[in-house]
């Protein structure tokens, strides 16, 4: 028999994990203040709960819009080889000027990269390279989706059992298979990086002085990332 204690622990539980961890935030501005960054993470959070489709929505246009990126990229015959995790490491704001750290988002990279004014050698960085600033982020998505899998599993055994189940308990499914779609649509996207160097990016082949040189951005405030 369960109690109510139980129910509602296990569904606050659930619905914490799938929307902290599912927002797969773009890095904050450079001039950002922690206050600001926090504020941000706080408000995304509030619209989760609000309107979790929305992000479905989002994490679909930023799909394939980072499939285009790197479809673009790669038709420029430059040689990097970008995949789908460099095009969503570009739209989230992963490459900025170093000198000003302005962000230079995707047109503007690729039309620095057709002028050339970015050294290409510099910029070659791996899917392997990306996804290793995430990598402490498998556990955190292991648990997630181990407690949205249970839940849902107790979901199902109880209407086997035709047994029914707690209002708060459907939000708490709606909220989990959401939480699946979300994770499967942004999968490439880096989560919560935590690089802290830089690459420079020396000059290109016909930019001279006035080449640019970039920063590889990365998420460095820990848990609000």
């Amino acid at each position: 028999m369960r109690t109510l204690y139980e129910i509602v622990r296990s569904c606050v539980f659930t619905i914490a994990a799938c929307v902290y961890r599912a927002i797969h935030q773009n890095i904050p501005d450079p001039e950002a203040t922690m206050w600001g960054k926090l504020r941000v993470r706080i408000k995304m959070t509030i619209y989760a709960l609000i309107a979790p489709e929305a992000f479905i929505w989002w994490a679909m246009r930023q799909r394939y819009a980072a499939i285009e990126i790197a479809r673009e990229v790669n038709e420029l015959k430059y040689g990097l080889n970008w995949t789908q995790t460099h095009g969503q490491f570009a739209q989230m704001g992963g490459f900025a000027r170093k000198d000003n750290k302005h962000v230079l988002y995707p047109k503007t990279l690729i039309e620095l990269l057709v002028e050339g004014c970015i050294d290409l050698d510099q910029l070659k960085l791996t899917k392997e390279d990306i996804d290793d600033k995430s990598k402490g982020d498998v556990l955190s998505k292991a648990i997630v989706a181990f407690q949205t899998t249970w839940f849902v599993f107790e979901c199902i055994a109880r209407l086997q059992q035709k047994l029914p189940l707690l209002e708060l308990e459907v939000v708490t499914l709606a909220f989990a298979v959401l939480n699946v779609i979300t994770y499967a649509l942004w999968w490439y996207k880096p989560l919560n990086d935590r690089l802290i160097t830089s690459r420079k990016i020396g000059g290109g082949r016909r930019c001279g002085s006035g080449s640019y040189s970039l920063l590889l951005r990365s998420q460095f405030w820990g848990c609000f990332g």
